[in-house]
């Protein structure tokens, strides 16, 4: 339950609500929403849809579930997906994210992969790949260390970036030791192109 307020000549009050419930759809179901009744300066009651939670079901092919957030200039959305290749729970999995707010757009694509794919003979193996994809908007560092601020940053979180003139194009790699699956060794690394600029 959240509530605000705005101090100042002809308040308004709006108090947002979490629902929580089982809504069965076939293959979605419908787990949650968020309600925003809003009182204006004029006593005027409105009510809005804000957010809304849902999981897929496709067994035994693919299950997910993710979350729509409406805001006050665009909206986010997360998707987790999990692939079950023959019913195999350890099969891959996915999560794309697409933001727009005002004129920026940005959409992000991650895999992981249910084991490593080798590199050559360096001993070394894929274990899952990425990307973002942003369009009037760039990544928006914390203010503090830039360095650490960089290795912070995540494209999947909802303020990753910020509406800018110019594009942002990203891809990045998880790879690891494949003989141990990655006990010995893992890292993510990932390269993202501004323009103007070059964040690694």
């Amino acid at each position: 339950l959240r509530r605000h307020a705005q101090p100042r000549r002809g308040v308004s009050l709006w108090i947002e609500v979490d629902l929580r419930f089982k809504l069965d759809l076939g293959p979605v179901k419908v787990s949650g929403a968020t309600i925003r009744a809003t009182l204006d300066e004029h006593g005027k009651l409105k009510g809005e849809l804000r957010g809304l939670a849902a999981k897929l079901d496709m067994a035994p092919a693919i299950d997910g579930e993710g979350a729509v957030q409406i805001t006050a200039d665009g909206f986010y959305a997360c998707l987790a997906a999990h692939i079950q290749p023959l019913g195999n729970p350890g099969g891959p999995g996915a999560l794309a994210v697409v933001q727009k707010k005002d004129d920026m757009i940005v959409v992000g694509l991650g895999v992981d992969l249910p084991g490593p794919i080798p590199i050559a003979a360096t001993g070394l193996g894929l274990y899952g790949i990425g990307g973002v994809f942003a369009i009037n908007g760039k990544p928006f560092f914390a203010p503090g260390d830039p360095l650490r601020a960089q290795l912070d940053w995540d494209y999947q979180k909802p303020d990753a970036f910020r509406s800018a003139d110019g594009s942002a194009f990203g891809l990045e790699a998880v790879i690891g030791t494949a003989p141990d699956m990655g006990f010995s060794f893992s890292a993510r690394s990932g390269l993202f192109l501004t323009l103007p600029g070059v964040p690694v």
